[in-house]
């Protein structure tokens, strides 16, 4: 076992030892900033959620959805966690695009539905998480990445990427 990996299994032992993460925070703003509460143990888990990709669509001829955006939970000197955007949907008549292999969200926008010519769903957001520890840090800056854009008349929108913040309540 290394130095660093015992150093972060004494601090999740840490984070049991007090009843586990007993709060959580989701923040959906485009760019916000997450003032860290009272906290009963420095770490955190962060779970962040890629905007999805746009569907794709026929209005007339094949066209893609837009990639969702890239969400990022930027703890300054403490760490980063990003996870990128959902590729956007193929129109029907187009290869699909293949997105990152990992865990993704069902954040995606549908394709459309036209006749014989449908489009292929966007891809969901990437999902990416990581434990943090916030000794020193008040405050987080967060950027939330946007859910593609749909394409043609039917192509829906990806969904917006969120950050979810698990933490042990202070006193």
């Amino acid at each position: 076992m290394t130095v660093a990996s015992m150093k972060q299994s004494s601090i999740l032992q840490g984070v049991a030892e007090k009843g586990g993460f007993t709060a959580s925070t989701t923040i959906t703003a485009s760019d916000a900033t997450w003032t860290v509460p009272s906290l009963g143990s420095p770490v955190v888990k962060v779970t962040v959620i890629g905007g999805g990709g746009g569907g794709g669509g026929y209005n007339g001829s094949a066209t893609a959805g837009s990639a969702g955006g890239t969400t990022t939970f930027d703890a300054a000197g403490a760490g980063s966690v990003t996870a990128a955007g959902g590729v956007g949907g193929a129109g029907p008549t187009q290869t699909p695009q293949v997105g990152t292999l990992g865990l993704s969200s069902a954040n995606m926008g549908n394709g459309s539905t036209n006749s014989n010519l449908n489009g292929n769903n966007g891809g969901g957001g990437k999902i990416t998480v990581s434990y943090i520890d916030l000794t020193g840090i008040a405050s987080v800056n967060v950027s939330i990445g946007a859910g593609g854009a749909g394409a043609g008349s039917a192509g829906s929108n990806g969904g917006r990427g969120e950050v979810i913040v698990e933490y042990v309540a202070g006193a």
